[in-house]
């Protein structure tokens, strides 16, 4: 049995964090958690990069600011600078109906704006608030699949960015997931 003082596993502690899991139908798509694959949580931030590339542009792997488990990413992007998560394994987005990130900020701002590439275009969100402290960035992807020059069938690209950043931005992100919270009534 696991020691009295572990954490439950990374499911519950997602399921419990977030609301919108209520049905249980969700993929991790970064977690920066250790996976039983053997896979090492940090190797996830090798899935990010900062575009376009400068000195002052960073990311790390940080253990001090998670919202679930026992890692996070650290970005910090100068003006016009974007992070941009490529996953490797799902494109297909259309059996899900939110795409989810919990992104740490320690400034309100009311700039992000994340942008959604696939094999045939893009879509970029409307400019969303972000408190300080916590905040569940919620895109409904469900409504993108009949936007013209764009597939949810093939996105290859997640790219987060913060429109009228005249300095440096630095924030947390963690639990970037896909969930399908449809119920029947």
């Amino acid at each position: 049995p696991p020691p009295a003082n572990a954490p439950p596993p990374l499911p519950l502690q997602q399921a419990r964090a977030y609301k919108e899991t209520v049905t249980g139908l969700f993929v991790s798509l970064a977690d920066f958690e250790d996976a039983s694959d053997g896979q090492k949580g940090h190797a996830q931030a090798a899935q990010f990069s900062i575009v376009p590339s400068t000195k002052r542009g960073l990311k790390k792997f940080v253990v001090n600011i998670t919202r679930t488990g026992a890692g996070a990413l650290e970005a910090n992007l100068g003006p016009g600078a974007s992070l941009k998560f490529t996953s490797p394994e799902i494109h297909d987005f259309t059996g899900y109906t939110l795409l989810t990130m919990a992104l740490y900020s320690e400034a309100l701002r009311d700039d992000l704006r994340v942008t959604l590439v696939s094999d045939q275009g893009k879509w970029t969100s409307e400019r969303t608030l972000v408190t300080p402290g916590w905040n569940n960035v919620l895109i409904d992807i469900q409504r993108l699949a009949d936007i013209r020059n764009f597939s949810i069938m093939s996105v290859r690209e997640i790219h987060i960015a913060f429109a009228d950043a005249v300095g440096d931005v630095t924030f947390n992100l963690d639990d970037i997931m896909l969930i399908d919270n449809r119920r029947q009534i």
